[in-house]
């Protein structure tokens, strides 16, 4: 089944908001760093490059689902996700740049951290999350097309967003 726009979406925010959350926590102590940038200026900034990740992604699942209504099958190859970091790399970049949050000579921690959560993504993406949310591929990538399942989409989803939001502030 080819991926709805809503199915896009909700997708991306689950997965970035659990998995990518979890993950940015277990290695940002360890990522490489500057001597002179502590630990939780690195948490601090992979914390920012998920969120903002996670918001302009929005805004580019809407490019990609507009260029997959050209393709006749109205999907991709697997291998065009991976590939589709290539192009969200630089916005990210620039905006955790804009907001200041990235110190000079951290440019090596970002890249880490955004290439390895994006594969984490991506490969969750395309066979565990069948495991644990069967109908998923079926319903086009939607968690709550059935009444019982919506309810389970939105506390994961805007549990991770809330606990991302809330250590990026005390963080910050």
């Amino acid at each position: 089944m080819t991926m709805t726009l809503g199915g896009r979406l909700q997708t991306r925010l689950v997965l970035l908001s659990s998995i990518g959350l979890l993950w940015t926590i277990a290695i940002s102590a360890v990522l490489p760093r500057p001597w002179d940038v502590p630990v939780h200026a690195a948490f601090r900034i992979t914390l920012a490059s998920s969120v903002v990740m996670t918001i302009l992604g929005f805004f580019w699942e809407l490019v990609y689902h507009a260029l997959q209504q050209l393709r006749w099958d109205k999907d991709w190859p697997p291998l065009f996700g991976l590939l589709t970091a290539i192009v969200e790399v630089v916005p990210v970049w620039w905006s955790v740049r804009a907001l200041n949050v990235l110190p000079n000579g951290c440019a090596l921690l970002f890249a880490i951290h955004f290439t390895t959560t994006w594969i984490l993504i991506w490969l969750i993406t395309l066979g565990p999350i069948s495991i644990v949310q069967p109908r998923w591929r079926f319903e086009g990538g939607e968690f709550s097309r059935r009444p019982g399942d919506a309810l389970v989409t939105f506390v994961v989803s805007n549990t991770g967003m809330v606990i991302a939001l809330v250590l990026l502030w005390a963080i910050w």
